[in-house]
C-alpha cells in the first residue's frame, strides 16, 4: 500500500504541480492516530520534494495534513489557508 500510495501521489503532483492535497483521516475503527502516524512516517521517508502542513485535535480525534510541492508558486499562502479551515471552525 505504502508504494502504491506515494507512485499515486508522485503522478499526480506531476500532472499538477500547483496542486495541493489535503487530507483528513477516517475515524473508523477509531484507528485515525494510527493512519495519521503511518502517513507522517511515509511522508519523512518519501516527502523530500514535498512541503507538508499537519492539524490534529485530540478532542475531536481529527487529524488532517496538506500536501504541496516545496516549489509552489503560492507556498507562503498555503499554510495560513489551511490553518484558517482547520484551527479557525
Amino acid at each position: 500500500m505504502k508504494q502504491t500510495v506515494i507512485e499515486t501521489l508522485g503522478r499526480f503532483f506531476e500532472n499538477l504541480p500547483q496542486a495541493v492535497i489535503i487530507y483528513n483521516c477516517s475515524q473508523e475503527n477509531d484507528h485515525e492516530k494510527t493512519r495519521y502516524d503511518l502517513f507522517n512516517r511515509w511522508f519523512d521517508e518519501f516527502g523530500d520534494e514535498y512541503d507538508k502542513v499537519n492539524y490534529s485535535d485530540l478532542e475531536s480525534r481529527e487529524y488532517a495534513s496538506a500536501i504541496f510541492r516545496k516549489d509552489h508558486p503560492q507556498r507562503r499562502l498555503i499554510e495560513p489557508a489551511f490553518n484558517k479551515v482547520f484551527r479557525e471552525k
